[in-house]
Order: C-alpha cells, then sequence, then structure tokens
C-alpha cells in the first residue's frame, strides 16, 4: 500500500489527490493521509506530499468541469461547517473570517461577505457553470500579431460601451452593434489568429 500524507488543508489534499493519480499506481493500492499521522502500519510506503496550489487548481478545475461547480462548493464548505479553520490554508482561512466578522457586525467587511458567504456572487458565478454558461479561456499562447497591435484600441471600444451602457448613456441592444465594430477593427482576425493557434497546440 502508498499512503501519500498531505498537509491537513484543501490544497494539501487536493495535492496529494493529484500525485496520487499521477503515480499510476491504481486506486486499490493508494492511500491519502493527512498529517499528523500517527498510525504507521507494516508494509507501507509512505510518500510526503508538499503542498502545490497549482496542482491544487488543476484537480480543482477537474472537479467543477466534471461534477459541477456546485459539488466543489460543498467539499470547501464541508471544511468551513464547524468553524474551524484548521483545515483552510491561508487564503481560506481569511474569506471565513471576514465573512464571520461581517456577520458579527463589522460592517466594512460587507464586500467578503456579500461575494464568498453562501448566497453571494461566487453562487451565481456556480450557477453559471452548472447551467454550462461560464466559458473559460482556452488561450494561453503568446499575444498574437493583431493583439499586439490592436488589442489596446479594441479594449478601448468595449470598456467605452460598457461604462455608457451603465451609465445609462447607451442601450444594452445596441451592443451587438458595438461587436461588429470591434470585429472590424481586427477582432475578427484575433478570432482566427486564436482559433488558428488552437488547431495546432
Amino acid at each position: 500500500m502508498h499512503v501519500f500524507q498531505c498537509e491537513d488543508s484543501i490544497d494539501g489534499i487536493l495535492t496529494a489527490v493529484y500525485d496520487a493519480w499521477a503515480s499510476r499506481l491504481g486506486h486499490k493500492n493508494i492511500r491519502i493521509s493527512c498529517l499528523p499521522n500517527e498510525d504507521i502500519a507494516l508494509f507501507c510506503d509512505y510518500i510526503t506530499v508538499n503542498t502545490d496550489y497549482g496542482k491544487s487548481q488543476k484537480v480543482s478545475h477537474t472537479l467543477i468541469t466534471r461534477l459541477g461547480a456546485h459539488f466543489y462548493e460543498t467539499i470547501c464548505r464541508a471544511a468551513m461547517a464547524d468553524g474551524s479553520t484548521e483545515s483552510m490554508n491561508g487564503e481560506e482561512t481569511n474569506m471565513y473570517n471576514y465573512c464571520k466578522a461581517n456577520l458579527d457586525g463589522d460592517r466594512s467587511l460587507w464586500g467578503w461577505n456579500i461575494e464568498f458567504n453562501e448566497g453571494g456572487s461566487q453562487t451565481v458565478l456556480i450557477g453559471y457553470q452548472e447551467a454550462g454558461n461560464l466559458v473559460y479561456d482556452e488561450f494561453y499562447g503568446a499575444p498574437t500579431d493583431t493583439m499586439t497591435s490592436k488589442s489596446g484600441t479594441l479594449e478601448a471600444m468595449l470598456d467605452e460601451a460598457i461604462v455608457r451602457i451603465i451609465s445609462g448613456q447607451m442601450s444594452v441592444d445596441e451592443y451587438d452593434s458595438v461587436i461588429e465594430s470591434w470585429k472590424a477593427a481586427g477582432g475578427e482576425q484575433i478570432i482566427q489568429e486564436v482559433n488558428d493557434w488552437y488547431q495546432t497546440r
């Protein structure tokens, strides 16, 4: 039996999941255990897992994509359910503490509570994910030629339109025509370049 020993945190556990999967030792031959582990068994190979945020994020992304953001959120909430922050990393602990402080009366932390607590804006994103309406940007290449020469102008076009819609100077219905102008000014070329990159990555 191969035992992957990890830090008792969400990132630590998800890193162990990644390392156990990458080991290709087979599900029946592996186990994950959080440190400190006092139950040492004979004939087991103990493998120390160093928490790796990148690996943790890959597992998180896979869980959200394959099982849904609600499932992933449930895992994270389970760590917070008893009010203990021992199994959380620094970022998770801060979010929990800020939300709790707001609920306890600190009005200066309202933004954290509105975003990260139950029913917050993150829930909206989870709804988008579960409905299949959240699309991740899969382009991670170097800027294309048209991006380099025209992205400043193109981004300004969209930013200006959004500001005008928010301020009531322009109707939301007019945004489609802004997109057409954006495409004509170089956006269509960027789309083509990114699609060409995607086919050869």
